[in-house]
């Protein structure tokens, strides 16, 4: 009976030391989870996430990506470092916190970039703008706080990051620590993220609360509140996916509360878009490509459509978005 028990606690003790062994292999050399269910908070609402890897795969944003002029030539010089190159993948997690903020959330990083540089890089920006930082300890682990603001920058091991507002940083690295549930995959944004999240490079799962739109109002002009929240405010879920390789992929759906409520609008998106491909101005656009090939297709509650664009047409939206950019930079 002794030799029992003394097994039994070997038994313990060996689990416990393999526990803690991983656990500091983790710190030392982890990174996030590739699934942001695994440490989303439970007050997530919307999901953003962005296969860098596969991504940067694509032709046209690889160049986007090395061009020596433009936001990322500038966050090159800024860094000892590549970010942009070195992201894996890039989760943001709305929430809807206590004082029911609409856009409360955070930022989660995860890649082979270096920590000591990346640390040096936000610190050396914060002191170009005046601010202040220090190191401090959130949650068991190393953690870059922003002075005068609730401002965090979690670091996962050697090759994760999570940022935002402390009261939202700390529940997502407790459930990194394993505190808690994942989020329900079975229902509510959980639910919607697992039906889009089909390898796609860059997935969207939003599911809407009761009376959003009273807080979207608040950030609308009163016009666009007039023309915009009746079409908008009977929504209670959206979900999008996007490939970018030779070409684009787009393809997700929307649902509203009610079956009325989706007919009437699809009956409304399939107006506009006849008005949109009748338009001689944008005919002579790279967007009139994604406009031609948009399609959206009704049944029940749902609104599902999708669009594929050719490697030529993406090549000419590059370079719309690379000029808009460098207007917006100038």
């Amino acid at each position: 009976m002794q030799k029992k028990s003394l097994s039994i606690l070997l038994g313990i003790a060996l689990s416990l030391a393999l526990a803690i062994g991983a656990w500091a292999f983790f710190l030392s050399k982890g990174t996030l989870p590739e699934d942001p269910l695994r440490y989303a908070p439970d007050e997530t609402f919307a999901i953003v996430r962005i296969n860098a890897k596969s991504l940067k795969r694509a032709p046209a944003v690889r160049r986007l990506l090395e061009e020596e002029e433009g936001f990322f030539a500038e966050l090159r010089e800024d860094c000892s470092f590549n970010l942009a190159m070195s992201l894996d993948h890039a989760t943001v997690l709305l929430l809807r916190d206590d004082r029911e903020k609409l856009l409360s959330g955070v930022v989660a990083l995860a890649g082979d970039f270096d920590r000591a540089s990346t640390v040096q890089c936000m610190t050396e920006r914060l002191e170009d703008a005046e601010v202040g930082s220090s190191l401090i300890e959130l949650e068991g682990f190393d953690t870059l706080a922003v002075e005068n603001s609730n401002t965090r920058a979690a670091f996962i091991g050697t090759k994760g990051i999570v940022l935002g507002d402390e009261a939202n940083v700390a529940p997502v690295l407790r459930k990194l620590r394993g505190e808690g549930k994942p989020l329900d995959d079975d229902s509510g944004v959980g639910a919607l993220f697992r039906r889009i999240h089909t390898g796609r490079d860059a997935e969207l799962a939003v599911s809407l609360y009761d009376d959003w739109h009273h807080e979207v109002r608040d950030l609308l002009s009163p016009e666009q509140a007039y023309h915009l929240l009746p079409e908008l405010r009977d929504l209670t879920d959206l979900a999008v996916g996007l490939s970018i390789q030779t070409g684009v992929n787009i393809g997700g759906f929307v649902r509203y509360n009610r079956t009325e409520r989706a007919e009437m609008a699809k009956e409304s998106l399939d107006t506009v878009l006849s008005n949109l491909r009748k338009n001689v101005f944008l005919a002579v656009t790279p967007a009139a490509a994604l406009i031609s090939g948009l399609k959206f297709d009704q049944e029940g509650r749902e609104i599902r459509f999708g669009v594929e664009v050719g490697e030529g047409e993406l090549e000419g939206i590059m370079r719309v978005l690379r000029a808009f950019a460098e207007a917006g930079s100038e």
